[in-house]
This record gives structure tokens, sequence and C-alpha cells, in this order.
């Protein structure tokens, strides 16, 4: 994915801690706010890659498919249901087994 970017949409904590390597944002505190920073994100020719947490899950239909952005739901800071890692999410969406 050269030169084109990996977007975290979520909580506060989340977007800045993975700030912290290096990934942009969007803090959110609603659905609502939610879905325009993926509307935003998806409009971003730049994004490659949208990590959104679960709890804000229901702003991404599933439908959706007109774009090539891979939308990942990652955990939560309080999860509401059970959760399947993000390294399985990821090997699943590429179809490839990450290693350590």
């Amino acid at each position: 994915m050269p030169g084109r970017n990996i977007v975290v949409i979520g909580d506060e904590d989340t977007v800045f801690g993975l700030g912290l390597i290096g990934l942009s944002g969007h803090a959110v505190a609603n659905l609502e706010e939610a879905r325009r920073a993926l509307e935003r994100a998806v409009a971003d020719p730049m994004t490659a890659l949208i990590l959104l947490t679960e709890n804000w899950s229901e702003a991404h239909p599933q439908a959706q498919t007109e774009s090539d952005i891979l939308v990942v739901n990652i955990p939560s800071q309080r999860p509401g249901k059970a959760t399947v890692g993000l390294e399985s999410q990821i090997e699943r969406a590429l179809g490839i087994h990450l290693e350590p």
C-alpha cells in the first residue's frame, strides 16, 4: 500500500493509541459521527484500509461494495460481544497466514 493510508475510526483512546504508530484517525462519540467519518475516509482516494472499532460497526453497511477499500472491525475498549482478533480478520480478508 505504498502512498495509501490506513484510517482508524473509533473511540478517542483507540484513535490516539494507533496514532502513536503513525495511523491517522477520527475519534467519534456516536453512530452518526462514525458514519460521517467513514464516508469521508471512503471518499478519500488515498485511503486503502479502514480500521473501525466494533462498537461503531453499524456505521458500515456490509452490503457496501462500490469501493475497493477494505474495512476491518477491530475490538472496542469495551466490547459488547465476543470478538475475532484483528490478525484473524486480516488473514481471512487477505487469504494469507501472518507469521509473528
